[in-house]
């Protein structure tokens, strides 16, 4: 996970407990700028590898998903669903 909201704590664990994935994201990471980047340097031969983007990569911080809080969101999401159509036209 890169920009945006991901520089909160909070953010990345409910976006980790949302999609029951784990959220992998770096501190220092200057976001898309780098992938693209990072594309241009494989396309002219500056790097050889895709795994050379590691070493523009550091302080990672990984989410793992709590189940509870899965559960709990899926739930809701449930309600929102069988909701949503009764109060479409109000949004």
């Amino acid at each position: 996970a890169t920009n945006g909201g991901v520089g909160s704590g909070i953010w990345r664990q409910i976006a980790a407990d949302v999609l029951g994935k784990k959220v992998e994201s770096f501190g220092g990471h200057p976001g898309s700028s780098l992938g693209v980047a990072f594309i241009a340097g494989m396309a002219t031969g500056v790097f050889a590898e895709w795994s050379s983007i590691s070493l523009f990569l550091s302080d990672q911080v990984v989410n793992q998903p709590d189940l509870e809080n899965q559960a709990l969101y899926d739930d809701r999401y449930a309600i929102y669903r069988q909701l949503y159509p009764a109060v479409r036209e109000l949004f």
